[in-house]
């Protein structure tokens, strides 16, 4: 309408457009929220009926590896997994790290094969020697001190003398340094033709003068004392082969000085 040459404009008409744009972008939003906690509730439903479905529940736990100091019911037990837990809830890290609680247990592998059965793979410590430190323990191929030695588990392992109880509880990170490098010895040894015919039986370790052992069947005693294991075995190979009918009446070898080498 003109009044006056005046154009007059009605604000409400003017302004619905935008009203009606503002409503809808409202609506739009309510109908997101709406569809994603419709997802989250089927989302939940879903889960409970997974937890809830036989389809899932455990049915069986098998136990790898070759076990000669536990058995698969002592791995099963440590694991506390239990038939008919559900599968999906049924946590891998915690069944590893329960089952490595178990002192002769070196490695766990825990794998699920979906949707019922859990497989457990073990790899045992091999002991490689006895320590004597006032109570008896096993070190294994690597050097660590694992567990107190059993009577029922006595094994024939050379025994090693040099700590007690209290410097290793002590100086843990220095005992079990000093511990690795004499079972590094040890492993060379055990390859050496001498200690193949008659193997280790005790091997005595002092800090100033080195080391000394002892065979098991001829009981004859080597003192290598701190030097370098390898050349005092050269060393020691020369002579036991100018020696070799000889062999049988010594007590003792001392290989320790050099070029000069003393028996009795």
């Amino acid at each position: 309408m003109n009044f006056g040459n005046r154009k007059v404009t009605n604000r409400r008409w003017q302004e619905r457009p935008t009203l009606y744009q503002s409503q809808f972008q409202l609506w739009k939003k309510i109908g997101a929220v709406l569809a994603i906690l419709f997802l989250v509730v089927l989302l939940c439903v879903g889960v409970w009926q997974i937890n809830k479905s036989e389809m899932f529940a455990i049915k069986a736990v098998y136990v790898h590896g070759s076990l000669s100091q536990v058995t698969q019911d002592d791995i099963i037990k440590l694991s506390h997994v239990k038939l008919h837990d559900n599968i999906f809830t049924t946590s891998k890290s915690e069944i590893r790290k329960l089952v490595a609680r178990h002192p002769w247990v070196k490695t766990v592998l825990v794998t699920k094969d979906y949707p019922d059965a859990i497989h457990i793979e073990i790899t045992e410590r091999q002991p490689l020697a006895i320590l004597n430190a006032g109570r008896l323990f096993f070190v294994d191929e690597s050097g660590e001190i694992f567990k107190p030695v059993q009577a029922k588990e006595m094994k024939s392992l050379p025994v090693i003398n040099g700590w007690d109880e209290s410097f290793l509880r002590d100086f843990p990170h220095m005992a079990a340094r000093e511990v690795k490098d004499v079972l590094q010895r040890i492993q060379y040894l055990n390859h050496q033709e001498v200690f193949k015919k008659d193997p280790l039986a005790e091997i005595n370790w002092d800090n100033v003068s080195g080391m000394t052992v002892m065979t098991k069947e001829q009981g004859l005693e080597i003192y290598y004392g701190q030097g370098d294991i390898k050349k005092t075995q050269e060393r020691l190979d020369l002579f036991l082969r100018s020696q070799a009918d000889k062999i049988d009446r010594l007590s003792r070898i001392d290989v320790s000085r050099g070029d000069r080498i003393i028996v009795r």
